[in-house]
């Protein structure tokens, strides 16, 4: 198999980057907010609070990771969203992507990372993935989404991964 690498987010990637995040998104009460972050970073508007990351296979974009800092703070960092192409899932890509755009927070001075997922099945798969990658619920809101969806805040201590 074809190892994967990730590069840094070009205009050039708009058209695929979109359609990755609308493939795992969809129309959910939960894509506006990657959506703006990743168009954002598009345009350069704010790059240290957004900044893109992309996964090459088979010189194939095929992941996007969106992720800078939290505004207003001094070292904290946010994970606006990973997308992975459905035909390659399970292959190791989402990893790849979240410990780029960890590891590029690092270098920029991080000492946490935050999430917010919410509890619905739908992203049940990506907030595996994040507890995998050593992210811990930080804390919960209850029916927050709406009843019976609430929203979990997930933290990765920068300082405990090393």
């Amino acid at each position: 198999m074809e190892s994967v690498t990730t590069r840094p987010l070009t205009p050039a990637d708009a058209p695929i980057a979109n359609a990755l995040l609308a493939e795992a998104f969809g129309e959910t009460l939960h894509a506006e907010s990657p959506r703006a972050a990743l168009a954002r970073a598009l345009a350069g508007d704010a790059p240290a609070e957004a900044r893109g990351i992309v996964a090459v296979l088979a010189d194939a974009v095929v992941g996007v990771a969106v992720h800078g800092a939290v505004a207003g703070t001094i070292g904290a960092a946010r994970l606006h969203a990973v997308a992975v192409a459905s035909a390659v899932r399970r292959r190791g890509i989402g990893g790849a992507l979240i410990a780029a755009a960890v590891a590029e927070q690092r270098r920029r001075g991080a000492r946490l990372v935050v999430v917010e997922c919410a509890d619905a099945d739908a992203f049940g798969a990506g907030r595996a993935l994040l507890l995998r990658c050593g992210f811990v619920e930080e804390s919960r809101i209850a029916d927050y989404v709406r009843d019976g969806i609430g929203l979990s805040f997930l933290r990765l201590d920068l300082a405990a991964h090393e």
